[in-house]
C-alpha cells in the first residue's frame, strides 16, 4: 500500500484541497474549496488526474461563453 501523499494546499484547476476526508469503500477523499467559494469532497485520484477541476461551476461558465459565443457580432441575435 502507497504512503498518503498530503494534498493540503495544492491547487487542482479551480479546486484547493483543504483537509483529508474519511475514506470511504477503500478510496480516499479531500475537502476541496473552489474559487467560486462552494466546499466538495472529491476523490484523491480525480484530483490528481485531472478529472475534476472545480465544484460544477466552470462548467456553466463554460457553457455561458459558448452561448454568447453564437450571438452574431452584427445584428445581435
Amino acid at each position: 500500500m502507497s504512503k498518503l501523499k498530503d494534498l493540503t494546499n495544492q491547487k487542482f484547476g479551480y479546486l484547493t484541497a483543504i483537509k483529508k476526508a474519511p475514506s470511504r469503500s477503500g478510496k480516499t477523499y479531500w475537502i476541496c474549496r473552489c474559487e467560486c467559494g462552494v466546499e466538495k469532497e472529491i476523490q484523491t485520484s480525480h484530483l490528481t488526474n485531472g478529472a475534476i477541476t472545480s465544484c460544477g461551476c466552470k462548467k456553466t461558465e463554460t457553457a455561458m461563453s459558448h452561448e454568447i459565443s453564437k450571438i452574431c457580432a452584427i445584428c445581435g441575435k
